[in-house]
This record gives C-alpha cells, structure tokens and sequence, in this order.
C-alpha cells in the first residue's frame, strides 16, 4: 500500500474535522440551554400580546391593502393603474433580493424592527402626497407618493415579510414556540381579513361616500397604517426587550450578534 501515507493524513484530516465539529455543535447546544435556561415560559397574557404585536406589524401596516388595491391607489397619485401595478410588482420582487445581504449583517429582530418603522415612515409619506389639503399635484404628488409606496415595498419585502416568519417562532420561550408560533398566525390571519375587508369600506366613509374625495380616505388610512406600524414596534419592543445577562454567539440566526429575549 503505497499510498498509506495519504490515507493517514486523510484520515487525521477527518478527525480533525469532526472534532471542530463536534465542539461547535457542543458550544451551540450549550449556548442553546443557557439560553432556555435563563427565559423560563410566558404568562399566556404575554404570549398573545407579543403575538398581537408581531402580527400587527405585519399586517396593520397595509401591506395587504396596498398590494391588493395598488391599481386605485397608484390611479390616485397620478399614474396609469396597469403601469403603477407592474412598478409595484416587478419592485416587490427586487426588494425581496435585499434580504439576502441584509441576513448577514443584522438579527431577525433588529432587521424586523427597523424595516416596519421604515414601512410606517413610509406610509406617512404617501399619507401626505394623497392628502387634499397638502394640494401636491403631478410630479410631486407622484414623486412622493409613488417613492413612499415603492420604499414601503422595499422595506416591506426586504425585511417585515420575511422575518416574520422567523419570529413568529424564535422569540417566544423554547417551552412555548409551538403555542406562540400558533397564536401568531392566527392573529396575523385575523389581521389580515380584517384589513382587506375594512380598507375599502373605512377609506370610503372616511371620504363621505362614494360622490366625496377618495384622497380623503386613502390619505387617512396611510396615516392609520403608520400608526399601527409604530404602536406595534413600541409594543414588540417592550414586551421582548433583549437580556443582558447572556453574550453568546447566536450561530443559528445571527451570524455573531447575540438577541436573547428577556423573561422579565
């Protein structure tokens, strides 16, 4: 056997492998108890709160709304509703590519949070460009309500969606993720019907009826949206304030940051 020599070294190659691996994976497991260990379970009041605020910070800031009605709304700032609609859907589709670098570099609640306060400045904005009062007309009126819209949709793709659903997991207690996880989506779809069917019913009363400005409306339920955006986001951030009593590298989500949710 000629090769010996190459088939130790390969094999002194292998276990070196599996002991580094062997002591990741028993760093992360260690890192995973200390971690159970130091949130013990929720009262079920704080779990349904916490899943409250996740979803509506989903859900509450219009996402479903201006997707769905997003001819009738680009219509109302100014451009044609087949052209406004293919803008909004080709940028919903590049936004959802940001998510990729945005995962190595931030946590799921940090890029969670910041990307719904985004969302709800957002809808502050095209609040003001469709307000009658403002009296923004053409470039404008399409500049700041079609750029609110459009970086709405960014942060919407880019960080609220797809962090959701690692949320909506990750930040209950180990001991009550099945529970947590299963109220949220339960609100979040509650949430969800809710505004698409209220949208277009509160958006026209709030105009005066059908004969009455639909800007009226429209602008009141971007300002409603935000909102929401911000009670959420104030809500979440205080029912699941990070623990400094734990450092450690969270290898599953993170990349290096640490985001343990505190007990208290």
């Amino acid at each position: 056997l000629n090769n010996d020599g190459g088939s130790r070294s390969q094999t002194h190659a292998v276990v070196r492998q599996s002991t580094v691996g062997g002591v990741e994976a028993a760093v992360k497991e260690a890192v995973e108890r200390q971690a159970t260990a130091c949130t013990p379970p929720w009262p079920f009041p704080r779990v349904v709160a916490v899943a409250a605020a996740l979803a509506a910070m989903l859900q509450l800031t219009g996402v479903n709304a201006i997707i769905n009605f997003a001819p009738a709304i680009m219509a109302q700032i100014g451009q044609p509703p087949v052209t406004g609609n293919l803008m909004l859907e080709s940028w919903f589709f590049l936004s959802t590519l940001l998510t990729i670098p945005i995962s190595r570099v931030a946590a799921p609640r940090t890029a969670y949070i910041v990307s719904v306060v985004v969302a709800s400045c957002c809808c502050v904005l095209t609040g003001i460009a469709t307000a009658p009062g403002v009296g923004l007309r053409g470039t404008a009126q399409v500049v700041l309500g079609g750029g609110g819209l459009l970086a709405f949709a960014a942060a919407f793709h880019a960080g609220t969606g797809p962090y959701f659903f690692i949320l909506a997991q990750t930040v209950f207690p180990s001991a009550q993720r099945e529970l947590g996880a299963s109220v949220t989506q339960m609100v979040q779809f509650a949430f969800n019907t809710a505004v698409n069917v209220l949208f277009p019913v509160v958006s026209q009363a709030i105009s005066g009826g059908p004969s009455g400005d639909q800007n009226t409306g429209l602008s009141a339920m971007f300002f409603i949206f935000a909102g929401c955006g911000f009670v959420g986001t104030a809500a979440f951030v205080a029912l699941t304030r990070p623990s400094r009593a734990i450092s450690q590298p969270d290898f599953a989500t993170d990349g290096g940051s640490s985001e343990v949710v505190s007990g208290s």
